[in-house]
Formats: C-alpha cells, sequence, structure tokens
C-alpha cells in the first residue's frame, strides 16, 4: 500500500493497552469483519478528516490472489476534499516469521530518495532542488515486533496538484502486519500540519487502529 505519489511505505505506535491485546491468547488472529467500520470507526475518522466523517469502501477477503499465504486482509479507504485514509490490515501464520518479517519489509521500510540520509528522530529539510524542499521526520520506535513511522510535508502551501504531505505507519504485531496512510497531496491545499503535528496524527491513528484489531478479530 503505498500513500500517495511522494510518500514512502512507512510504520507506528503500539499503544500498551494494544500489546496486552494482541498478547492475550497467543493465538493468530484468522479474520476480521468484513465492515471496515468495525476497525475504523468514526471517531478515528474524523480525527483523520479534521471533524468529517466520509464513507468507507472496502472490507475483509480470504482470498489470496497473490499467494501471499495469508489468513486473509482488510482493505479500507475514505477520502474526503482531496484527502485520502487507507488501512489494510495482512493475517499471516504466526509461526512464519520468516514472511511477517518481508511483509514488513515491503510496506513498512521508508523509501524514496528524500529519506536518504535522514536520521530517525530528527526533522530534515531534503533539497528538491529548483528552489524546492520538503521537510521529513520519521522514526522507528520498539514496539510490537517491528515498527516505524515517518511523514513528509512541502512547507510551501502552495496548495494544488504538487502538495507534497502524507505518511504512513505500519506496525507488525503478532501474526499482522498492520497499515494507516495518511495522504493529502491531492488537495487544492495544504492542511496547514507542519511535519511534527502530522507525524503525531499518523502515529495516533495507527495505534487506534492497532488496538481495535484484536478486539474485533476472529482467532
Amino acid at each position: 500500500m503505498v500513500v500517495g505519489a511522494v510518500v514512502g511505505a512507512l510504520v507506528l505506535v503500539v499503544s500498551v493497552g494494544g500489546v496486552l491485546a494482541w498478547a492475550g491468547s497467543g493465538r493468530d488472529l484468522v479474520a476480521l469483519p468484513d465492515d471496515c467500520s468495525a476497525v475504523v470507526g468514526d471517531e478515528l475518522l474524523a480525527e483523520a478528516f479534521d471533524g468529517a466523517v466520509p464513507d468507507l469502501d472496502g472490507g475483509f477477503t480470504t482470498a489470496d490472489p497473490d499467494e501471499l499465504g495469508l489468513h486473509g486482509e482488510l482493505r479500507c479507504s475514505a477520502s474526503h476534499e482531496g484527502a485520502r485514509l487507507s488501512v489494510a490490515v495482512l493475517l499471516s501464520d504466526g509461526e512464519d516469521e520468516e514472511r511477517l518479517e518481508r511483509y514488513f519489509q515491503k510496506y513498512g521500510e521508508p523509501t524514496g530518495e528524500h529519506y536518504d540520509g535522514a536520521p530517525a528522530g530528527e526533522l530534515t529539510e531534503h533539497d528538491l532542488g529548483n528552489g524546492y524542499s520538503v521537510d521529513v521526520l520519521w522514526d522507528d520506535p520498539s514496539l510490537g515486533e517491528r515498527s516505524v513511522v515517518g511523514v513528509t510535508v512541502d512547507g510551501s502551501g502552495d496548495g494544488g496538484y504538487f502538495v507534497m504531505e502524507g505518511g504512513q505507519g505500519a506496525v507488525w504485531a503478532g501474526n499482522a502486519v498492520v497499515m494507516v496512510g495518511l495522504d493529502n497531496s491531492m488537495a487544492p491545499e495544504s492542511s496547514g500540519l507542519d511535519a511534527e503535528s502530522l507525524y503525531a496524527r499518523v502515529e495516533s491513528l495507527t495505534a487506534a487502529v492497532v488496538d481495535q484489531v484484536p478486539r474485533v478479530a476472529e482467532r
């Protein structure tokens, strides 16, 4: 799941409550409701879209067209005024750590040249040339088996198609890889969030999904 044309795949943070919920039984999560609202509720949508609660598309499937060895996957999305929220949860065999590691590396590692040389936990300005730059902020907190969160923000505030503003959280927890992306690159104007504020929002959204998944999943 790629969030926008300019934001690489990245991830996030699990709260203490979420960690306890994931570790509750030791059994694999094998299915989720075929209803995105069970995982992505109105409160999360309102946080993502500054109070707006747009419709959700998507659901859960046990089909595995790419033969990834999944129990199933949930994919959901919502958009409002050019901003887009994407949520994906991949459920795999919990004993197959190599496969889970591969999923996380594919979806959770920061990618894109604007992350090159940007140290974890530090706001970095990346020069794109021609007097244009973006602010980059990412980190890889020691939460879950693996986790990382990252955002890219255009500080110019010019808006239009070339808004570079988005981020993604992903976390490997138990037998799942959870990804939450927020992309504003198609919005007519910037959200007004700086990199630190957008980072906090993406982190909070991802934590909410990570907390909710084991509460509604079948084991």
